[in-house]
């Protein structure tokens, strides 16, 4: 079955589109009438459909956002395994089904990639992470061994230009079904759990451990040796100096705990 996805600014005749509030019906239905559009498709709510009160197809879903988003990606070709042909794969590297890598991607060795992931252009994982021992004595830095691996589990999603570096002596840990944005460091040692987010420019330093379902927002930072706790949301920009407890929200620099609404 092939579909129209529209979003509802852009709609045509025989789309598929998507309502998730009442504050866009006026806008939604300027647009339909402007462009006199029919036989189209709309996910919405009960109350909206009312609202509407227009002779097209309704899909009701209190959560119409992702009953769109599970419609059509339904309806798309099947994704494919694919490894651009600039892509650099290190010894010792794993691959499971299903992975595609994009243009210049680096893998280090000692990386393991699970199943159903995604990596986009220019992202280098398993580098060696950044350690180093002041030798007082000589005045000089020495480089602390960065001796293990990456680990990326299923269902991973990881955007451009992101670094991903390899463990010192514990692996690196992507967990099952987190999703990485784009310009994102994750430094040596850290442990992500499941289906976090990480959202552009974040940075997370060495050895920290995030929970489940994480939020973390762009240009937050987290300092070394920190424990995130599971369902915890880090806001925009915000510096996490110390650790915090599951289902939290924390913001600001330092970071300070917010009373969830």
């Amino acid at each position: 079955m092939k579909i129209n996805p529209k979003p509802m600014d852009q709609l045509e005749d025989g789309c598929i589109t998507f309502l998730k509030s009442p504050k866009y019906v006026e806008k939604f239905l300027q647009t339909y009438k402007e462009r006199a559009v029919k036989n189209i498709t709309i996910v919405t709510t009960e109350k909206i459909k009312k609202l509407l009160n227009i002779a097209e197809e309704f899909i009701i879903s209190d959560d119409p956002r992702l009953a769109f988003a599970k419609i059509v990606n339904k309806n798309l070709p099947e994704k494919e395994s694919s490894i651009h042909s600039t892509v650099s794969i290190g010894e010792n590297v794993v691959l499971g089904k299903n992975v595609t890598l994009h243009q210049n991607v680096v893998i280090y060795g000692d990386t393991k990639i699970g199943n159903n992931v995604t990596i986009h252009a220019n992202t280098v994982i398993g580098k060696p992470g950044f350690g180093y021992v002041k030798d007082e004595k000589e005045n000089k830095w020495v480089t602390f061994p960065q001796i293990s691996g990456v680990v990326i589990e299923d269902n991973v999603d990881i955007g451009s230009c992101v670094v991903v570096d390899r463990g010192a002596l514990n692996d690196t840990i992507i967990g099952e079904g987190t999703k990485i944005d784009n310009l994102v460091h994750i430094a040596h040692g850290v442990k992500i759990g499941r289906n976090c987010l990480i959202i552009a420019c974040a940075e997370v330093s060495g050895s920290v451990t995030l929970g489940d379902n994480v939020w973390v927002a762009p240009n937050a930072s987290i300092r070394e040796n920190i424990t995130i706790g599971s369902d915890a949301l880090i806001g925009l920009g915000t510096v996490v100096i110390r650790d915090v407890p599951d289902n939290s929200v924390i913001i600001g620099n330092p970071g300070k705990p917010l009373k969830r609404p």
